[in-house]
């Protein structure tokens, strides 16, 4: 966008309209990879200590104790 407005301060109007152009392209993929991954912007899970305490345990091949 800010390119676009550069353009357009500079009296560039071709380029203007062909960076619009370029943003919109660009904003519709992200829209189809959102749509494809699933992506709602949901927030991630929390990983708890006790989660990353299994995890070295299961590595370890021990059980972890505090």
């Amino acid at each position: 966008m800010e390119r676009t407005d550069n353009a357009i301060a500079n009296h560039e109007f071709e380029k203007a309209r062909f960076y619009s152009e370029e943003e919109q392209k660009e904003r519709q993929n992200l829209r189809i990879l959102r749509e494809n991954c699933g992506s709602n912007d949901a927030p991630a899970l929390t990983v708890s200590r006790d989660d990353v305490e299994q995890i070295i345990a299961k590595w370890a091949s021990y059980p972890y104790t505090t």
